[in-house]
């Protein structure tokens, strides 16, 4: 069950049109003539007024409720984590020079637009050498700033720099997330504020009150740590962050304390990581007509990496709303990657198609993923488009 919002909805024009109507009832002869004074005041109040005030009530519900909940209840929304990474910087000679921390860099996404980064710390390029290694942390923060690998400019004027180049690829930036999908957390985790967590979707909804973690999968009586199953009162508890991949030790370490806090005598919790399955497939498609090979192929690769995504995998369709328990999916099917093909607008059909796990054999046969938890990942996709 979602938030829910009161539904309170004004429109302005029909008020005017049934106060027009009205009038021409009640007066003989009166016509909504532009310039008289009842007609003014009666836009006037409709859409100055009434509406303005009608809005303004529908949204007072949902702005009280995200105060209390991040005040009162200690619950508030995630925030926007900016994005990180490395860049080398290459000075123009071996006469040592220092680079300020929040020297300001720009990475490009597109041909046309780009994103700011500034160093994080500054970079000591010692007498002798040319060159160092820098973090960089994006200027706004969101997942907009993830992947970014290309040619870096520097945006300050510091002329004893030559190049800059991104050594490890941006990563980590989370958008913040949505009021509504805030609202649907905080009330579900209203319903554990009393009672100590003892179901697996408890334990899911609690797991969510920390930031950074998006929905996360519970395996009672199984000791994550010494791989014994039939534990009795031990529940093991794998976090997933928005981008589906595991939490950072500071996170797992305050759901660890956050469990601790509120469980039973004798129960234990234990946070573990969900495990990555690195996954590779190889095709070739036939375009269909209308469309060309490099369509049927790039759309293929966007299609397959869709299905392979860990932050939609397993019933996380949606981010902006997504479940609040990860159910593990043991398998990957051959027929779901069969199914994702099928149904590219720009495929007519595959002629060859095998998929694998890790560094294994390519093969038509379902593959069996490790771990309790386990995700997907893209490893490589060759697809051919003809």
């Amino acid at each position: 069950m979602t938030y829910v919002s009161i539904p309170i909805q004004v429109n302005g024009q029909a008020m005017i049109e049934e106060a027009f109507a009205e009038l021409e009832a009640l007066i003989e002869g009166w016509e909504p003539a532009e310039g008289n004074a009842e007609v003014f005041l009666i836009r006037a109040e409709a859409l100055r007024l009434i509406q303005p005030l009608a809005e303004l009530a529908a949204e007072m519900p949902d702005l009280a409720f995200a105060a209390w909940g991040e005040q009162i209840v200690n619950v508030g929304p995630n925030r926007a984590v900016a994005a990180t990474g490395k860049v080398k910087i290459t000075a123009v000679d071996t006469a040592g020079y220092t680079v300020p921390a929040n020297t300001q860099l720009s990475i490009p996404i597109s041909g046309s637009s780009e994103v700011g980064f500034v160093t994080s710390s500054p970079l000591e390029i010692e007498v002798g050498s040319k060159s160092g290694e820098v973090a960089i942390e994006a200027v706004e923060a969101g997942a907009e700033a993830n992947g970014l690998s290309g040619a870096v400019t520097l945006i300050d004027a510091l002329s004893f720099v030559e190049k800059v180049e991104v050594t490890e690829a941006t990563s980590g930036g989370e958008d913040a997330e949505e009021g509504a999908a805030y609202l649907t957390r905080l009330q579900e985790t209203m319903q554990t504020l009393a009672p100590r967590p003892i179901l697996a979707r408890d334990v899911a909804i609690l797991a969510r009150t920390v930031p950074g973690i998006q929905r996360a999968a519970v395996i009672d009586n199984y000791n994550a740590e010494t791989a014994e199953a039939e534990k009795e009162k031990t529940t093991s508890v794998y976090p997933v962050s928005p981008s589906g991949a595991a939490v950072s030790a500071g996170i797992k370490e305050e759901l660890d304390t956050l469990l601790s806090e509120k469980r039973e005598l004798n129960y234990i919790f234990i946070v573990a990581n969900p495990t990555v399955n690195e996954i590779s497939v190889k095709a070739t498609v036939v375009h269909a007509f209308g469309y060309s090979a490099a369509e049927a192929k790039e759309q293929t690769e966007a299609a397959l990496k869709i299905l392979l995504d860990p932050a939609t995998w397993a019933g996380g369709t949606s981010q902006e709303n997504p479940p609040t328990v990860f159910e593990p999916l043991a398998k990957l099917y051959f027929q779901d990657v069969v199914t994702a093909i099928n149904n590219v607008q720009a495929v007519d059909r595959y002629t060859t198609l095998e998929i694998k796990l890790g560094a294994g054999a390519y093969g038509t046969a379902d593959l069996t993923l490790s771990g309790k938890a386990p995700l997907p990942k893209v490893k490589t996709l060759e697809i051919t488009g003809t």
